[in-house]
C-alpha cells in the first residue's frame, strides 16, 4: 500500500487501512509506505522467509506520518535472518500510537521491531511518552521476542521521554543444519553512533532481555 499526499495537506488527509493480508516478496520493499499519511489499520503483513525480502519493512512512516493502532497489527518478519523491520519511523513528527491496547502488536520472526531514523534533512525522529509499549515478549499475544532487536537508533534520534520499557526474548543460536546460518541476537536497543563525549545520549527506560540477550549495544 502506498500513499502520496499533497504538500498542502495534513497527514490526516489520507488514511490507509489494511483489511487483508500483505505479502512482501522482494528486497527493499514496504508493505505499507506512508509519508505524511495516517495508517488507521496495519492488519496482517508477512515478509517472505528468505533472503528475497532482505532490507524490507512491514510499515514505513515518514514526513510526519502516523500509525494510529499498532495493537491490532500482525507482522511476521520470517526467520531467515534479521534483515527486516516491522516499523520504520523516519524523521520529525513521524509517530506510532497503540490504539485499542497499549502494545506494539503481534510481531513474530527475527529482525528489528522499530527502526528510528532522523537526520539534519528530515529532522529528529523521536519516541515520546505516548509511544506504545515496546514489549516484543508478550504472553497475551503469543510472542516470544526471540531474535528481535527491539529498537534500532540511526542518525538524529531522541527517546528520553519514552519510559514504558523495552522487552525482548532470547538470542537464537545458529542452526548447524543450515549452511552459513548465523545467530539471531536479542538486543533491547541498538544505538548506532548516538551521542557524543560532550553530549550524552539519554535513555530513561528499562530494558529487559532473555537468555544471551544484550540490553544496549553501542
Amino acid at each position: 500500500m502506498y500513499a502520496k499526499n499533497d504538500s498542502t495537506n495534513t497527514e490526516a488527509s489520507i488514511d490507509l487501512h489494511n483489511a487483508g493480508t500483505i505479502n512482501i516478496n522482494n528486497t527493499g520493499s514496504a508493505g505499507i509506505y506512508a509519508p505524511k499519511t495516517t495508517v488507521s489499520k496495519v492488519g496482517k503483513i508477512n515478509l517472505k522467509n528468505s533472503d528475497a525480502s532482505n532490507g524490507s519493512s512491514a510499515v514505513y512512516v515518514s514526513e510526519g506520518g502516523k500509525v494510529e493502532d499498532t495493537s491490532t497489527a500482525e507482522i511476521n518478519l520470517g526467520t531467515a535472518n534479521q534483515n527486516r523491520v516491522a516499523y520504520y519511523v523516519n524523521g520529525a513528527n513521524s509517530i506510532l500510537r497503540s490504539g485499542i491496547s497499549d502494545n506494539i502488536g503481534k510481531i513474530s520472526g527475527y529482525g528489528v521491531g522499530v527502526y528510528l531514523e532522523g537526520s539534519s534533512k528530515v529532522g529528529t525522529a523521536e519516541l515520546d511518552k505516548d509511544t506504545p509499549k515496546l514489549h516484543f515478549t508478550n504472553a497475551g499475544l503469543g510472542t516470544t521476542g526471540n531474535g528481535i532487536i527491539g529498537l534500532f537508533l540511526s542518525g538524529d534520534t531522541k527517546i528520553e521521554s519514552y519510559t514504558k520499557g523495552i522487552v525482548v526474548g532470547n538470542t537464537v543460536q545458529a542452526d548447524p543444519t543450515i549452511a552459513n546460518d548465523e545467530k539471531k541476537y536479542a538486543i533491547g536497543i541498538y544505538a548506532d553512533k548516538q551521542g557524543t563525549t560532550g553530549s550524552h545520549y539519554k535513555i530513561n527506560t528499562d530494558v529487559t532481555t532473555g537468555k544471551e540477550g544484550v540490553g544496549i549495544f553501542f
